[in-house]
């Protein structure tokens, strides 16, 4: 037997012995927000085999069996994350391991991703390939009645009133902006899994998609004279940069770190205004599950419903989570625009939940 057979006789014995343990862990009942055993919670209770990426199929597809693929791995909690990290630190060193969300991204051989798509242990929630998301960007606080709030209906609203931030999550954002100097709190970097606090610098150094971001929720107004304020221009941001293209790693990460930080800074609200186009809805997609864990801890998560318009069954698969609250982009003249992603007419779930100036 030459030593790659070896190599994975013996990795194939491990998994049996991790699913042999797993008979034990799968008695743990699906979690609740009260647990405190380092376990996260799932948004189902059906469990029939992971759930397999379409375009991670068709991709191994085409692939020898020793061939490296770049996938996400979604665990039911961390427990399960813990013991499968070192198993697949065999076959990539370089694994990382999310610290709150219960996911591991790994480069990993064909034959041992197509044993785990089989595995039943009930401890493997989803597959997905670390894909490629794309960022959304398309006046109008007047449109939403923003300015009615800020005067509020018996006497003017004042700044400090609400002690909470906004997380943007987006490519990130110019500090040294007038309107964003003072709103941002924190403003960091992800660069390979590291968070770098780069506060009162430009970390948006091409686009401009996040600054836009950030000022539309909450710019000062300062290079106006007031008047090109954001919609909530007294919150406080933390800005988490998570590059100019944008793939789910770097998402994941973005909301791993929301995670470890919503407490520090009194996170309230997440935005995200990216996505990727979908016909069907998977609620273990790792998007899908990091953003119902920032809900499950009480965290309001926003997403742009997308641009992919006019026709329907477009929308953003990320912004139709019953969890989360999904815009599409509307006009001045309060109608749909045109390049809005549609959902499907009459559909129980599958359309936005409102509609916001977007034009």
């Amino acid at each position: 037997m030459d030593s790659g057979a070896r190599v994975k006789a013996i990795l194939i014995v491990v998994i049996i012995l991790i699913s042999i343990l797993a008979v034990g862990l799968a008695n743990i009942p699906r979690l609740s927000a009260d647990d405190s055993n380092g376990a996260t919670s799932t948004p189902s209770e059906l469990y029939n085999g992971p759930s397999i990426d379409p375009d991670l199929e068709a991709f191994i597809s085409t692939l020898g069996e020793q061939d490296l693929v770049d996938v996400i791995i979604s665990f039911r909690n961390n427990l399960y994350k813990d013991s499968y990290s070192r198993v697949m630190g065999l076959l990539d060193p370089d694994l990382y391991v999310f610290k709150e969300l219960p996911m591991i991204r790994a480069q990993l051989p064909k034959w041992f991703i197509s044993m785990l798509m089989n595995d039943q242990s009930g401890g493997i929630l989803s597959i997905y390939l670390n894909k490629q998301l794309k960022y959304y960007l398309r006046e109008s606080v007047e449109v939403i009645g923003a300015t009615y709030v800020w005067e509020g209906v018996n006497a003017p609203r004042t700044c400090g009133a609400g002690n909470f931030t906004v997380a943007v999550i987006d490519s990130g954002a110019d500090q040294t902006h007038p309107d964003l100097r003072d709103a941002i709190i924190m403003n960091v970097k992800l660069v390979n899994g590291t968070a770098i606090n780069m506060t009162g610098l430009d970390t948006d150094l091409t686009s401009g998609h996040g600054t836009h971001v950030a000022g539309t929720i909450a710019g000062r107004g300062n290079a106006s004279n007031g008047y090109y304020r954001g919609a909530a221009p007294c919150a406080k941001l933390v800005t988490i940069g998570a590059g100019e293209a944008l793939f789910i790693l770097y998402a994941l990460e973005a909301f791993d770190w929301v995670l470890q930080n919503k407490d520090g800074y009194n996170i309230r609200v997440v935005s995200n205004s990216w996505g990727t186009s979908a016909t069907t809805i998977d609620p273990y997609d790792p998007i899908n599950l990091a953003s119902y864990e920032a809900y499950r801890r009480g965290i309001v998560v926003v997403f742009a419903a997308g641009n992919d318009g006019p026709e329907t069954n477009t929308l953003n698969p990320y912004s139709v989570m019953p969890w989360v609250i999904g815009v599409a982009a509307g006009t001045k003249e309060k109608e749909l625009a045109y390049f809005s992603s549609r959902g499907i007419p009459g559909h129980i779930f599958m359309k936005p939940t409102i509609t916001a100036p977007g034009v």
